[in-house]
């Protein structure tokens, strides 16, 4: 048994999108940093606790596509890797 999954997804881009909103969907999907201004998804709450201990909420951008945690880099890594023909090893991405 194997614990990879793959997932593909098609999408056909209108052909007005802006330069802006293809770096964020760069960005979301990492392959590019983050743009300065963000247009398509504006907001990123967080709960957190504050030094009292109640929890508040905070804005914290982050790529939503990219992948997080010990799997991080999940599919930009194989896009990146796979253009430049070497493969991913093992779950962290490199």
């Amino acid at each position: 048994m194997s614990d990879v999954h793959e997932l593909v997804v098609a999408v056909d881009l209108r052909d007005e999108i802006s330069e802006g909103e293809l770096a964020e969907l760069r960005w979301h999907l990492g392959l590019g940093g983050r743009p300065e201004r963000l247009s398509v998804v504006t907001r990123f709450p967080v709960v957190v606790w504050d030094d009292e201990g109640e929890p508040v909420i905070e804005d914290d951008p982050r790529p939503l596509l990219a992948g997080r945690g010990p799997r991080r880099g999940w599919g930009a890594c194989s896009v990146r890797r796979w253009r430049a023909g070497r493969a991913c090893r093992g779950g962290d991405g490199r």
